[in-house]
Formats: C-alpha cells, structure tokens, sequence
C-alpha cells in the first residue's frame, strides 16, 4: 500500500512541528509539505498535491475556508 501524501498547515509554528512530527512517524504517512499560511498553503497544493490536508482554520493572508474553496471551485 502507498503511503498518503500529506501537507499540514497552521499560522502556530509549534502546531505545525508537531503535526509534522506525528505524521513523520507513521509509517502509511509521507509529509510532503508545511505552510504557516494560506497563500503559502495553496503553493504547496499546487506544486506537491497531497492527498491529505491538515489545516487551521484561522490564518493570516487566506483562512482555511477560503484555500478550500478555492480548490472546490477550482476542481470543477
């Protein structure tokens, strides 16, 4: 089984060490990427398309809303 593609994103720099750490240790996770804000996160998308996104909710430059509907609306 191929591990999944994962990117984790939060404006907190612990919460994404963290996540990213967890995931790193999981042998069926691969992370491919960490953003600390929307705009950042939406590159990372783009460039790595993960499989799983872990993100916050409330960031600077693009909330987390927002990246999601951008993609929803970009995969239509």
């Amino acid at each position: 089984m191929e591990k999944l593609n994962v990117a984790v994103a939060d404006d907190n720099e612990r919460m994404v060490e963290v996540l990213g750490q967890i995931i790193e240790e999981d042998a069926d996770l691969k992370l491919v990427g960490k953003a600390h804000n929307g705009e950042e996160l939406c590159n990372l998308i783009q460039e790595k398309e993960p499989d799983v996104v872990v993100l916050d909710i409330i960031m600077p430059k693009m909330d987390g809303l927002a990246v999601m509907e951008h993609f929803a609306h970009d995969s239509n």
